[in-house]
């Protein structure tokens, strides 16, 4: 999954990236494309840091890439994450993330009122789908 993109930088974060050889080989396969300037695996939390060349490979090429070295049909690859990014930036995936959010508040501000670890827990409740909320409209926060 992708987790952030800025210009020529991606990170990729994926459980199975923490075993040792399906890391190896993303990386190996990543290294060899031209345009990639680095890759860093980090096993620890299973993530894949790509640093590229935009303007002689793209993220779609990157995405083909990593497909290929897995023994992955690049187009289902593509379609998976497609369906991903629709569920969690969906219509109604931002409408529930608000509302609860607007939840979230009106619960932390009640509980000042009658217990603190209320108020904390929906405090974190709310930084939470915060987040989220920032997460799903990055793009336009990013302009």
């Amino acid at each position: 999954m992708v987790v952030c993109e800025t210009e020529g930088r991606v990170r990729f974060r994926d459980a199975a990236l923490k075993a040792e050889d399906i890391g190896n080989t993303v990386r190996e396969a990543l290294r060899k494309t031209p345009g990639v300037l680095r890759t860093e695996v980090n096993r620890r939390v299973g993530s894949l840091l790509v640093l590229y060349d935009k303007a002689s490979i793209g993220l779609k090429d990157i995405l083909e890439k990593i497909a290929q070295a897995l023994g992955v049909d690049p187009e289902m690859f593509r379609e998976h994450l497609k369906n991903l990014q629709r569920t969690l930036a969906g219509v109604g995936a931002r409408r529930n993330v608000k509302r609860g959010m607007l939840g979230a508040l009106g619960l932390a501000l009640g509980g000042l009122l009658v217990h603190e670890g209320l108020h904390v827990a929906a405090g974190a409740v709310f930084a939470a789908l915060l987040a989220a909320h920032l997460y799903q409209n990055r793009r336009t926060l990013m302009r």
